[in-house]
């Protein structure tokens, strides 16, 4: 498979690159050609892909975070760069990789980079390939869409912001800050609960999954994935309808929420539990609102108070997995 070219993108100020970017072997054994593409942050992220589609590369490689992969799917859908859309190749450059984690290759950049050029001049990218959605997010009066891999809404939107914000140690140990995190809500469950928690906290919206009509309840949080893992192996979720989407929503007030929280984040297909308070099911499409802010993929937006946000189901897009 002489001639196959990789792009590689480098996020700069991701976790994993602060000090040095990883040794990059100019081209494989059997001639597997790597063009690399550094950016600071999400800036010069349209450039390197216009150099990648210029070069007609066949993997795009994302040295970065998970706003890295953000960035990349963003550029990807949002314009006609490609004839047909490369594979990609999630290293783990970032903080918590979540996405590299589920969809992506193990390992520091470095190896998983090298092991991706074997595997490309092997001609093996087909075996090692797996297919996953991407979240396209709308908001009412911005043309600009966003896409991602994970999106959180309501209490969850404001939990990731205290974890940025007073949950010490995001870089030093990301899987222990997490844990850390989810036991810090927990507490603060315990001791104040409902509107007395700023962060726990329920809020009226209204919502409609795919074609349905528009139901207002009393959300506490929402989360919306088409990873099929998150971060420490849970999988919150648990709808058995087509679609491309993963959405779970608790109502305010969730019934007996501690008590049933690890059921609710890992508990198998039937978990028993009360559809008044739990829902989740799979969609192609799902509209909230008005006026809620997101996290998506470690990045926060705001929303107009009287706009919605349409999520929608993209793709899937091929990911490499070695």
């Amino acid at each position: 498979m002489t001639g196959l070219r990789i792009g590689l993108v480098s996020n700069a100020l991701s976790l994993g690159n602060r000090h040095a970017l990883p040794d990059l072997p100019s081209a494989g054994p059997c001639g597997t050609r790597l063009l690399h593409r550094a950016v600071e942050g999400l800036q010069g992220m349209p450039e390197a892909l216009d150099d990648f589609a210029a070069g007609e590369v066949h993997v795009i490689a994302v040295n970065g975070g998970d706003g890295t992969v953000s960035a990349v799917l963003t550029e990807l859908l949002s314009h006609d760069r490609f004839e047909r859309l490369p594979m990609l190749a999630l290293l783990r450059g970032g903080t918590l990789n979540m996405c590299a984690g589920d969809a992506g290759l193990a390992g520091t950049a470095a190896r998983a980079l090298a092991r991706l050029m074997r595997q490309t001049d092997a001609d093996a990218l087909a075996a090692a390939a797996t297919r996953r959605h991407v979240i396209r997010v709308q908001r009412d009066g911005d043309p600009r869409a966003v896409c991602g891999m994970f999106l959180g809404l309501g209490s969850l939107y404001r939990a990731i912001r205290y974890s940025y914000d007073e949950v010490p140690g995001r870089q030093s140990i990301p899987r222990l800050h997490a844990a850390r995190t989810l036991g810090s809500l927990i507490g603060r469950h315990l001791l104040r609960g409902g509107a007395a928690d700023r962060i726990l906290r329920g809020e009226r919206v209204g919502v409609a999954f795919d074609d349905g009509q528009e139901t207002e309840l009393d959300l506490l949080l929402a989360m919306v994935t088409t990873l099929d893992r998150l971060v420490l192996g849970f999988r919150p979720y648990w709808g058995q309808q087509d679609g491309g989407l993963r959405c779970t929503l608790l109502r305010d007030p969730a019934d007996r929420l501690v008590r049933r929280a690890f059921r609710i984040l890992d508990g198998g297909p039937e978990r028993r539990l009360p559809s008044d308070s739990y829902c989740s099911r799979n969609a192609a499409r799902l509209r909230i609102g008005p006026g809620l802010p997101f996290a998506m993929d470690g990045e926060f937006y705001e929303t107009d108070p009287t706009a919605w946000v349409t999520l929608s189901a993209a793709g899937p897009l091929r990911f490499v997995r070695c």
